[in-house]
């Protein structure tokens, strides 16, 4: 097994969601502050998360999607601390539509105002319903709501006691961008690892 990946200042938020018996995850990579957070400080930080992003990811989800665990993991290097948090509010999807295909997805593309691919980044936004898309078009409401999620992330300070900045993580690289802005394209995309069995 490879050695586990680490750059300094780096934290893995990881929202992790079940959906027809499978486990997915939702992550994201934040720069953190220079001192090494506490396990409690990330503690912290996956509460904030949560309650300043809960009910807009459970938004875009149909309610055959649950949010089980909200995690974060000190990655700058190794005996990192780790803090979680499960979800008491907006712990699943709300729309009560009939779900689109576990792998269907939307894609937000992550700008850092660099050219390379190193640093740039995309996620894919899952839990949509059938009646989220216009044959294979995200209907103009939900890429508005996407943005506006996408842009709230950029500017989010972290917690109080756990500061952090919504990044791209390069593991080859071997550094952390700060995003700063970002695109969607509204054609429906696909993830195949999240359909069931498949695995994240």
């Amino acid at each position: 097994m490879p050695p586990q990946p680490y750059i300094n200042r780096w934290i893995r938020l990881v929202t992790h969601v079940l959906h027809e018996g499978s486990n997915q995850i939702l992550a994201f990579n934040f720069q953190g502050p220079v001192a090494r957070p506490t396990d409690t400080e990330l503690t912290s930080l996956c509460q904030t998360f949560w309650s300043n992003f809960g009910s807009t990811i459970a938004g875009f989800m149909t309610t055959g999607y649950q949010f089980i665990l909200v995690d974060a993991t000190d990655r700058y290097a190794e005996d990192g601390q780790y803090g979680s948090y499960v979800p008491t509010t907006s712990s699943q999807g709300t729309k009560g539509a009939d779900s689109a295909p576990a792998n269907v997805a939307a894609v937000i593309s992550w700008k850092t105002g660099y050219a390379s691919r190193k640093r740039r980044g995309r996620t894919y936004m899952q839990g949509w319903a059938d009646s989220d898309f216009t044959g294979s078009t995200l209907t103009s409401a939900n890429v508005i709501a996407l943005s506006n999620f996408a842009q709230a992330l950029i500017i989010w300070p972290g917690a109080v006691v756990c500061p952090a900045d919504f990044s791209i993580a390069s593991i080859a690289g071997d550094f952390l961008t700060p995003v700063i802005g970002f695109g969607i394209d509204n054609a429906a995309d696909s993830q195949r690892r999240r359909l069931p069995g498949r695995g994240f």
